[in-house]
């Protein structure tokens, strides 16, 4: 498998993707993925990418598409995919680096819908423009919060970060485990909010000429929420990828796209999160 020949194909079906070529390496090469090509005069034309029971990737050039060869990969996904003992066969998200649906920004979510795959959800990709990003405008600009500070994760808050996880999305803590930079948002001495941010991030904005932040998982305790704190939070670990040379700030997964645009965030890519259940072996 030549990972050149398969970016090249990639960017030329999402030439609004402008993800330098060793990211897209990186993230080929960090999934356990299956590959699927088709060729034209000896020529790859066409690829798709399956992660457990996810179809992550299915990319034909623009001069090649409406002649049989997405049709053709997706059926043998599926097929690969239900003999695998599966019976759903999603788009994107489950252990896909790549995306979290079929793109919207092109209409493909049009392909899937027209070969059985029903809208499981919807999310979005945000990305900013840090050079002129200000978080002392910010602060000006919107209600801060009385009683609050922000501040990076110290390990003795663990216990008190955990409960404020588990209190938004149990699902996260795993991730907060893990995670290694954390803000979090402190009201008289508890934990009411965080984030995590990475200021060297490898996204679908990467490009060699630059260096990218990513914020995720963002929540607010319930009782607490409407009060400005995560808008603030939001600015304040902006800011803090700012500081660390980052030239944009990213977002992923997220449905929040009036809420996080108050703070300049504009939306990159949209997905279509569908699925397909068989009843019977392929």
């Amino acid at each position: 498998m030549n990972t050149s020949e398969l970016y090249n194909i990639f960017i030329r079906c999402f030439p609004y993707i402008p993800v330098a070529e060793r990211v897209f390496f990186k993230k080929i090469s960090s999934g356990k993925y299956h590959f699927f090509i088709r060729y034209n005069n000896n020529k790859p034309v066409a690829f798709a990418a399956v992660s457990g029971n996810s179809i992550a990737l299915l990319c034909v050039v623009p001069e090649m598409q409406k002649m049989g060869y997405g049709t053709a990969l997706l059926n043998e996904c599926e097929k690969f995919i239900i003999n695998e003992k599966c019976r759903t066969v999603i788009l994107g998200r489950g252990g896909s680096d790549f995306f979290f649906g079929a793109v919207i920004n092109n209409f493909s979510h049009n392909f899937f819908e027209k070969n059985g795959y029903c809208a499981y959800n919807g999310c979005l990709n945000m990305v900013l423009d840090l050079d002129e990003f200000s978080y002392s405008y910010i602060g000006t600009e919107y209600r801060y919060p009385e009683n609050v500070v922000y501040e990076i994760y110290n390990d003795r808050d663990y216990i008190q970060l955990i409960n404020a996880v588990s209190s938004v999305e149990p699902r996260w803590i795993t991730h907060y485990t893990k995670a290694s930079d954390i803000l979090v948002a402190k009201k008289e001495g508890r934990i009411v909010g965080f984030t995590s941010f990475n200021c060297d991030a490898q996204t679908l904005v990467t490009t060699d000429y630059d260096k990218t932040g990513m914020l995720q998982y963002v929540g607010v305790i319930p009782h607490e929420r409407n009060k400005g704190i995560g808008m603030n939070m939001i600015a304040c670990a902006t800011q803090i990828l700012k500081n660390s040379s980052c030239s944009k700030a990213f977002i992923d997964y997220t449905c929040l796209d009036k809420w996080y645009s108050k703070l300049g965030y504009q939306d990159f890519l949209w997905f279509w999160m569908g699925e397909k259940t068989y009843r019977e072996k392929y």
